[in-house]
């Protein structure tokens, strides 16, 4: 499901994401989270953080393979408990293939500290749910603005 709008023009002084700098092109983010409430809250925090982002998103494991392998992403954001049997966790390896530059970070309710820790990518950044506009305008922030 792609949320994407008109793509608006940055404002004089407004920093952008370097990778979107070099393709000349809005900062585009896939975010997989089956909870579809979030939907427009993030989209609304990740516009206000960066006018123009180009937002994908989807609640299916398999159809975000599908939009790693079409798209270039700046950054990836995926909830840890997914829909069937998959973890959010086991994007991570297809990113490093797919998405080299891309920033990756995971999301959820559930506690992650010993999980990150043992299974996930070093220094991976962690948005725990549920959480509030001014946690995820931050986390937005430093996923997508350098």
């Amino acid at each position: 499901m792609s949320m994407d709008s008109t793509p608006g023009v940055a404002s004089r002084g407004t920093q952008v994401s370097r990778h979107a700098c070099l393709r000349a092109m809005p900062a585009r983010l896939l975010v997989v989270e089956d909870d579809l409430d979030l939907s427009i809250v993030f989209a609304r925090v990740a516009r206000s953080v960066l006018p123009g982002v180009l937002i994908d998103w989807t609640v299916e494991y398999e159809e975000a393979l599908g939009f790693l392998r079409q798209n270039q992403y700046d950054a990836v954001i995926a909830d840890y408990l997914l829909r069937g049997m998959y973890s959010g966790l086991a994007l991570y390896p297809h990113c490093l293939i797919r998405q080299p530059r891309a920033a990756f970070a995971v999301m959820s309710a559930y506690p992650m500290t010993n999980v990150l820790a043992t299974r996930g990518p070093r220094r991976c950044p962690f948005l725990r749910k549920p959480f509030t506009i001014a946690e995820c305008r931050d986390f937005l922030t430093r996923m997508l603005v350098n």
